[in-house]
């Protein structure tokens, strides 16, 4: 791990991450997936580091970090350029 290149060692991050909350330990899931958030923009793909959010808010939550949920909301939406994503339907009217 520690000889592997920046990107890489995210992208390491994101696997082991998601791996331990697929098995349940999402203690050992945690850092990595932090890791993952806090990685530059453009060291790991977008969708990559919102996934690592999405993965650690429940868990966040379970432990009350707040503070962690607070800045994780902040990174979700710094990545998203300022713009929150609608996921309400659009309707199109003839």
């Amino acid at each position: 791990y520690t000889n592997l290149n920046a990107a890489d060692r995210v992208r390491a991050d994101m696997v082991l991450g998601c791996g331990w909350q697929m098995v349940g330990r999402t203690d050992l899931a945690l850092d990595p997936l932090l890791r993952v958030m806090d990685a530059p923009e453009g060291i790991v793909s977008l969708s990559d580091q919102l996934s690592a959010i999405l993965v650690a808010m429940p868990v966040l939550r379970r432990l009350g970090k707040w503070a962690l949920i607070v800045r994780a909301g902040d990174r979700a939406f710094e990545l998203g350029k300022q713009v929150w994503a609608d996921p309400a339907p659009k309707v199109l009217t003839p």
